[in-house]
């Protein structure tokens, strides 16, 4: 008899243990839901997109961007001209002492005569860069 109860014992101590298990599993889910909010799925207006609105997005974002400006090498500041690509300040330096020095470019392939501009770095620069004039600011 005292096995019977001995086991009953136990059982009834190992159903405790899991009640207990069970409800501090609860309480740290709920503290967690209540100090992060931001991992609830429900949160705010945070839905995921319909597979036709991903598509959409998609094709929004690969759309390339026509250019607005062309620079032109006469004019442009050595701000205008580091914001090229593969332009630096340096090289923005170099480019206006080469314009100053020669009384401006004739065309823009010229700017491979700049120190530090070979092929690979006009090709880069040609489809923003433009030559209006030699320089002349008068010609208004």
């Amino acid at each position: 008899m005292k096995e019977r109860n001995a086991s009953k014992s136990e059982s009834a101590s190992y159903f405790n243990f899991g009640k207990q298990s069970g409800l501090a599993a609860c309480s740290v889910i709920l503290a967690t839901s209540l100090f992060f909010p931001k991992l609830s799925s429900t949160y705010g207006e945070a839905r995921v997109p319909l597979n036709s609105e991903r598509a959409e997005v998609q094709e929004q974002v690969l759309e390339p961007r026509p250019i607005t400006f062309l620079i032109d090498l006469n004019r442009a500041s050595k701000e205008e001209l580091s914001n090229l690509p593969r332009i630096g300040p340096k090289l923005a330096d170099r480019i206006i002492e080469y314009r100053e020095e020669n009384g401006g470019f004739s065309s823009v392939d010229e700017l491979q005569k700049v120190r530090g501009i070979g092929n690979k770095t006009l090709e880069k620069l040609r489809p923003f860069c433009e030559v209006q004039n030699n320089g002349d600011e008068n010609d208004e």
